[in-house]
C-alpha cells in the first residue's frame, strides 16, 4: 500500500477508522497512548508516517494487534507519543 504525502487529510480516514475509548484506554492516555482502529494492510512505518507528516506529531514508538471476528478482520494500533496530545 503506497500513502502519499501529498494526499488530502481525508484520504487518511481510509486507513486511521477510529479512536477506540474504553476505560482501559482512557488510563492510557494518562500515559501518552492512544488506541486507533486502522486498515489491517497498514505496516508500522506506514503508521507512523501517517501521523508525522500529516499532523506533525512525534511517535516514540507502535504496537499493532489484530482481532479475529467471524465475519471480517481488525487491526488496532497503540501509539506511544512523545507529549500528550489533544484529540477532539
Amino acid at each position: 500500500m503506497i500513502i502519499k504525502s501529498d494526499d488530502n487529510r481525508f484520504m487518511l480516514f481510509k486507513y486511521l477508522k477510529q479512536l477506540i475509548l474504553t476505560e482501559k484506554t482512557v488510563k492510557l492516555i494518562n500515559k501518552k497512548q492512544y488506541i486507533f482502529e486502522i486498515n489491517p494492510k497498514l505496516t508500522k512505518k506506514q503508521i507512523k508516517k501517517i501521523f508525522e507528516k500529516n499532523y506533525n506529531i512525534k511517535i516514540k514508538s507502535i504496537n499493532t494487534y489484530l482481532i479475529k471476528n467471524q465475519l471480517k478482520l481488525k487491526k488496532r494500533a497503540i501509539l506511544h507519543f512523545s507529549d500528550k496530545i489533544q484529540i477532539v
